[in-house]
């Protein structure tokens, strides 16, 4: 996985000082839930179960912990056991489209099998569903113009997404995003730590102390991606031209420069980010790397 937010862009695991933990399992319901599709407003299915719009900063009638119910009874389809990963990919041409409502299962299980530093994480996952509630579903929900996929003869393989005005969003995500997360993973505890895995704990985290960018990095370079690929169309350019494609539609939106970070871990994503022309902001526990799109450079 690799984006803002992340919890691949921390070094250390989540501690608690003094108390000894007990085993705690976090259970949460993932029926399914059949999924409506975008109208000519421009809406989008939530995948927390909630119609929402595109447009970043309108806050929707009625408190946002009205989505918890909601949540509870949002599932994805992909999670059945019989799921093969290893089926053989075929020599036909891949394309890079726009994502669609019906995308939502693929980039949630590319999300999974991508969020330990880009490797696999569904062994660490008790709830599959929680990193695509993280890292992948606010975007295709509120912001789903800045949204493309990747898909071969297997099926859709990689995404990018991303956040037009970066601000904006994260204030969006306050009023409709993160509060109905936040009353279905409780925040951690030394009760609830210790039986939950790093990555878990990482997202967890992040949903009660999301990212938030700075004034001097929002005014430079307002738009953030995330972008992931499975294996089988990593090493082959179409990361290069998921992020093209993603840049073309910002700039077409009146953005004037991206940015995304990047934990010192995941040392494959930052050489590819220095490779296709991003460079590194500044110094921190955490590379933050920037691009200026602006078409007359």
């Amino acid at each position: 996985m690799i984006g803002r937010g992340l919890y691949g862009a921390r070094s250390a695991r989540i501690t608690f000082d003094g108390a000894r933990s007990r085993r705690v399992r976090i259970r949460v319901s993932r029926s399914s839930q059949q999924q409506p599709t975008v109208n000519s407003s421009g809406e989008c299915p939530s995948p927390l179960g909630r119609r929402t719009t595109e447009a970043v900063g309108t806050r929707h009638p009625g408190p946002a912990t009205r989505m918890a119910s909601s949540f509870l009874r949002a599932g994805s389809g992909y999670f059945a056991a019989d799921w093969d990963r290893t089926r053989p990919v075929k020599s036909e041409a891949l394309r890079i489209r726009p994502y669609q409502s019906d995308d939502l299962d693929d980039v949630y299980r590319i999300c999974l099998q991508t969020a330990d530093n880009g490797q696999d994480a569904t062994s660490l996952f008790r709830d599959p569903q929680l990193p695509g509630h993280v890292y992948v579903g606010p975007y295709v929900a509120f912001q789903p113009s800045c949204a493309f996929v990747a898909e071969d003869a297997v099926g859709v393989g990689g995404y990018v997404v991303a956040a037009l005005d970066s601000q904006a969003f994260e204030q969006r995500l306050e009023l409709d995003w993160w509060p109905v997360l936040r009353a279905s993973y409780p925040e951690l505890t030394p009760d609830l730590s210790e039986d939950l895995s790093t990555p878990e704990q990482y997202a967890i985290h992040d949903i009660h102390h999301p990212w938030t960018t700075g004034d001097e990095l929002a005014t430079r370079f307002p738009s953030h991606l995330h972008i992931d690929l499975l294996p089988r169309l990593q090493g082959r350019g179409i990361g290069r031209r998921l992020i093209a494609t993603v840049i073309s539609s910002l700039r077409d939106q009146g953005s004037h420069g991206l940015h995304l970070v990047v934990g010192h871990a995941n040392g494959r994503a930052v050489g590819f980010y220095r490779h296709v022309g991003f460079t590194e902001f500044q110094a921190s526990p955490l590379h933050i790397f920037t691009m200026n799109i602006r078409t007359d450079g």
